[in-house]
């Protein structure tokens, strides 16, 4: 007798971001990005996934073994501001690190998911040149 279709199982709810169920559950893309040179800028898109509004943004460059100039924010259109559910806002981040060096972006509120990578409020990219 021949292999048989089964039903494909239901998909279980989303993650809940924020304690109590509430909060801003915010996503970032990329989710990692490797500069290949000095200076490079590359855009990142930071979206809130609800169920409730951020509280207002804030950024921060963390962790790895980057010098505190190794990466910077240029073009943020994030800080401060407050995104409803399904709304998105752009960052961008510029290297001037050596190869080998690495870091985590991470833009969140008050109200969002702590991020496993850093423990600090948000979503992170990993940056890495």
């Amino acid at each position: 007798m021949g292999a048989q279709c089964q039903p494909t199982k239901p998909q279980p709810p989303p993650p809940t971001c924020a304690p109590g169920g509430g909060g801003a559950c915010l996503t970032i893309a990329p989710t990692d990005w490797a500069f290949t040179s000095h200076g490079e800028v590359k855009t990142f898109t930071v979206k809130n996934n609800g169920p409730d509004q951020s509280l207002p943004l804030h950024r921060g460059i963390f962790g790895g073994n980057a010098s505190p100039s190794a990466f910077v924010t240029v073009q943020d259109n994030c800080v401060g501001r407050e995104l409803v559910s399904g709304d998105s806002c752009t960052i961008g981040a510029q290297s001037f690190a050596d190869p080998g060096t690495d870091a985590f972006l991470v833009v969140g509120g008050d109200n969002s998911q702590l991020d496993p990578s850093t423990g600090n409020r948000g979503a992170s990219a990993h940056l890495t040149r």
